[in-house]
């Protein structure tokens, strides 16, 4: 029982692990293609952008 148990909560761990990859692979991928993530809101706007689209905050300027 001890053993069943023990599996059961190392594949619950491998599943737990695996979907955090894939969403910091998604993460990357839409910041790749959407652009830079405001510090306020969360969403996505454009890499050249001084004011974020969605909630009007100050973005901090791009690095390149």
């Amino acid at each position: 029982m001890i053993v069943f148990i023990a599996i059961i909560a190392a594949i619950c761990v491998g599943v737990i692990v695996v979907k955090a990859r894939q969403r910091a692979k998604a993460r990357e991928i839409a910041r790749e293609r959407h652009g830079k993530q405001c510090p306020s809101c969360g969403k996505y706007v454009h890499p050249a952008a001084a004011i974020c689209k969605h909630c009007y905050a100050r973005l901090p300027a791009s690095k390149t």
